[in-house]
């Protein structure tokens, strides 16, 4: 990267801890690491020659120095966003760097896109992280990130959302269960099966609206965090579960887990990008985001 904007990209993480004095809160809303932070301040004070903050009792505050770094590096950090939007109309992208986040389960989605991109845009510098649902549209909001990637339409007027696709949502189950032996099967045959969910919104009982429409009701045995959780559950053997297809690719590759087709049913995901209305998008994001559509095409068919 140009040392020039590895200073910009270090002084926007400065400004974040000096905006809320605190390492592990600034991480959150960076998508980054604490460690990480960390290493960037401290390559900052021994350019400068000089603390940036002063460390008591778990509690930071600026130095003189770092107060006066401070409010030149704000005026600074505008200026660069400001010259970055005009440079976005003219198709200038050099160096710009790839600022997205996403809600829990896009993870399994971006791999392909972000390791493609990688590949055809090796001087651009990635920042993406995926959060909680109302995390990642904070940091829209906040314009921590340029573009984001959702599951659901935030239905805020600030925000130009649109749909990019579906994403099949499939049911998985471990090796040799009783269910294998009728596949595919009827959708009724779910019914009172121990069945393992996600433990918050918006993923609650997934698919479970689809169910209780055709009567179907699942007697659900554990409510877990993650996705990477629920795999190990079913894995386990503790019951069948709802995943987005993407994310258990691998498991179904290596046997680990088995797919159970159901006749008479097909549960999508919606699949949504949201930005600001009144921010030019970078050609680095419209790139990525054509590479995301491309790839997103090709999940339901």
């Amino acid at each position: 990267m140009n040392p020039a904007l590895e200073n910009i990209y270090r002084l926007r993480i400065f400004v974040e801890v000096a905006n809320s004095l605190n390492f592990s809160s600034a991480a959150r809303r960076l998508f980054l690491t604490q460690p990480a932070v960390s290493q960037h301040i401290g390559v900052l004070e021994r350019a400068l020659g000089t603390p940036l903050f002063t460390h008591r009792r778990r509690q930071i505050a600026l130095t003189e120095a770092g107060a006066a770094l401070a409010a030149q590096a704000r005026v600074l950090i505008a200026a660069a966003e400001a010259a970055e939007a005009a440079l976005a109309g003219q198709g200038v992208t050099a160096g710009a760097p790839l600022r997205i986040a996403g809600s829990l389960g896009w993870e399994y989605i971006l791999s392909f896109p972000l390791a493609k991109f990688r590949v055809e845009h090796a001087d651009v510098r990635i920042q993406a992280a995926f959060r909680p649902a109302p995390e990642t549209h904070e940091a829209l909001t906040a314009q921590r990130v340029s573009l984001a990637f959702l599951m659901g339409d935030p239905l805020d007027t600030r925000f130009e959302t649109r749909k990019v696709g579906d994403c099949e949502v499939i049911l998985v189950a471990p090796p040799r269960h009783p269910l294998l032996k009728q596949c595919p099967i009827a959708v009724q045959a779910l019914h009172g099966i121990d069945f393992i969910s996600f433990g918050q919104e918006p993923w609650r009982h997934f698919g479970d609206r689809d169910l209780r429409r055709l009567g179907v009701r699942p007697h659900y045995v554990a409510e877990l965090a993650s996705t990477e959780a629920i795999k190990r559950a079913v894995q386990a053997g503790v019951g069948v579960s709802m995943l987005l297809a993407p994310a258990v690719e691998e498991e179904l590759a290596r046997n680990q887990l088995v797919r159970i087709p159901l006749s008479g049913l097909r549960i999508t995901q919606p699949l949504f990008t949201s930005r600001a209305r009144d921010i030019p998008l970078s050609r680095v994001h419209q790139s990525f985001l054509s590479l995301v559509s491309e790839y997103v095409g090709t999940l339901t068919r």
